[in-house]
C-alpha cells in the first residue's frame, strides 16, 4: 500500500469512532524503516490514534525510530516459546532471536502483543502449557491464540488442522493466568468452517480486529486458506462486531484500548 491508500483506510477508522489502528505485514526485509516512521507520525497528527505495528523481526535501531515516531504497541507472535518446535518450523531463525526482539520492544516501551498458534504439527499438550507459563510470566499486554490453519502451498499442506475446542481451552487458560492481558478471538478463530470468534469471547477474548484493508490488497493477503472477511467492502465487517458483542450482553469501546497492565518483565533469554 502506498502512504495515500494508508491514510485512507486510516480515515475510514477515524470516521467509526475507532481510535487504534494496526499496520500490519509480512516479515520483508525490503520494507523501509524511514518510510514507515512518516507514516506513523501522518497518522498520530491527523488522527491521534493508538498505533500498533506488526512487521515482524527488526534491527532494534528500526524499533527505536519508530517508537520515537509515535508507535505506541507492537504485535510479534512466537508461535512457539519451545526452541526446536520453533525452529523445526521456521526455516533459517532462531528462537533466540524472536526473544531478543520481544525484549527489545518491551525495554523501548512499546506495548507489546505475542502469542501462539494451536495445533502446530510436532506440538503437544506439554508445549501449549508452557507457552502459557511464558504469557504469563512475561506478562505481554496482548495475546493472540490461535488454531493452525495449513496453507495448500506450504510444506505443511497435508497437515491437520488445529483443534478449535483446545484452541478455544488456550484462550480460556491463558485469560486465567494473564487476568488482564488483551486476547482477540482472532480471524482464524472465525475461518474454520465457520465463524468461531463468539465462543471466542466467550471463552476469555476481549478484543475483535475488523478488516479496514482496501479489498484490493486484501483479497492478496492469503495467510491461510478461507480466511474471513476477505471479499467484503472496506470496513464492512466492522458492522458484525456490535453484533457479537451485543450477543453475549457485552458492549463495544471504539476507544485507545491501552494496555491494564501496570507491572511488566521482559521475556527470559535464557
Amino acid at each position: 500500500m502506498s502512504t495515500e491508500e494508508v491514510l485512507e483506510s486510516v480515515a475510514k477508522i477515524a470516521a467509526q469512532g475507532v481510535q487504534t489502528v494496526v499496520l500490519q505485514s509480512g516479515e520483508d526485509d525490503g520494507l523501509d524503516p524511514e518510510w514507515l516512521a512518516d507514516v506513523v507520525r501522518d497518522v498520530k497528527e491527523r488522527y491521534d490514534m493508538a498505533v500498533t505495528l506488526s512487521v515482524g523481526e527488526r534491527p532494534q535501531q528500526d524499533y527505536e525510530l519508530w517508537r520515537s515516531a509515535g508507535a505506541d504497541r507492537y504485535l510479534l507472535k512466537i508461535e512457539s516459546s519451545d526452541k526446536e518446535l520453533y525452529e523445526s518450523l521456521h526455516a533459517g531463525r532462531r528462537l533466540e532471536t524472536r526473544l531478543r526482539c520481544l525484549f527489545d520492544l518491551t525495554m523501548l516501551g512499546y506495548q507489546v502483543g505475542c502469542g501462539i498458534m494451536v495445533g502446530l504439527p510436532g506440538q503437544s499438550l506439554r508445549h501449549i502449557a508452557s507457552d502459557i507459563q511464558f504469557f504469563a510470566e512475561s506478562k505481554f499486554d496482548m495475546i493472540g491464540v490461535g488454531p493452525f490453519i495449513p496453507h495448500p502451498e506450504t510444506r505443511l499442506r497435508d497437515e491437520k488442522p488445529g483443534s478449535v475446542p483446545l484452541t478455544l481451552r488456550t484462550v480460556a487458560l491463558t485469560r486465567i493466568v494473564t487476568k488482564n492481558a488483551h486476547l482477540p478471538a482472532t480471524t482464524a478463530l472465525g475461518s474454520m468452517g465457520r465463524d468461531y470468534r463468539r465462543e471466542g469471547l466467550m471463552a476469555g477474548a476481549n478484543v475483535l480486529m475488523p478488516n479496514f484493508t482496501p479489498l484490493a490488497y486484501k483479497v492478496l493477503y492469503e495467510i491461510y486458506p478461507g480466511k474471513r472477511c476477505v471479499s467484503e467492502p472496506t470496513g464492512a465487517c466492522a458492522f458484525c462486531m456490535e453484533g457479537f458483542a451485543h450477543g453475549i450482553g457485552r458492549t463495544i469501546d471504539y476507544s485507545r484500548g491501552d494496555s491494564r497492565l501496570a507491572h511488566r518483565t521482559t521475556p527470559s533469554l535464557s
